[in-house]
């Protein structure tokens, strides 16, 4: 292997996406959280402004609070709330907001050969693509 440089992050970190997932679902089940799986969103109940259920191939759900993520999928999830979520599909995520609040610090390298940084503290965070 020929190495030309290479840059520390004493504060980097990997995860396994499965090796996460798995845990975050044993955690969500021992703390109460009850899952459905092979279900289906097919559309919402809204009243106003207001959602009053999301609806499935299986039943309706009603709850206080919703979080949408369905991934690359999301937008086509939210296209009947009438929401503009920016976010394409790709290989990974790709989420454009106008002005984000500044991080924690933590720098995010992916395994592919494009990495996305930010150059001190200043934004808009700089995409390079790497030969």
């Amino acid at each position: 292997m020929s190495v030309a440089g290479s840059v520390h992050f004493p504060r980097d970190c990997h995860l396994s996406p499965n090796r996460f997932v798995t845990g975050l679902t044993r955690k969500l089940g021992t703390d109460g959280a009850a899952f459905s799986w092979q279900t289906e969103v097919t559309g919402w109940r809204t009243e106003g402004s207001r959602i009053q259920a999301v609806r499935t191939n299986r039943c309706d759900f009603s709850a206080d609070e919703y979080v949408l993520a369905g991934g690359s999928w999301s937008p086509v999830v939210a296209r009947d709330l009438r929401l503009k979520l920016l976010m394409q599909a790709g290989k990974g995520y790709s989420l454009t907001l106008p002005r984000p609040r500044s991080p924690d610090g933590l720098p995010y390298l992916g395994r592919t050969a494009r990495v996305c940084a930010r150059r001190g503290s200043s934004w808009p965070a700089r995409s390079l693509t790497v030969p």
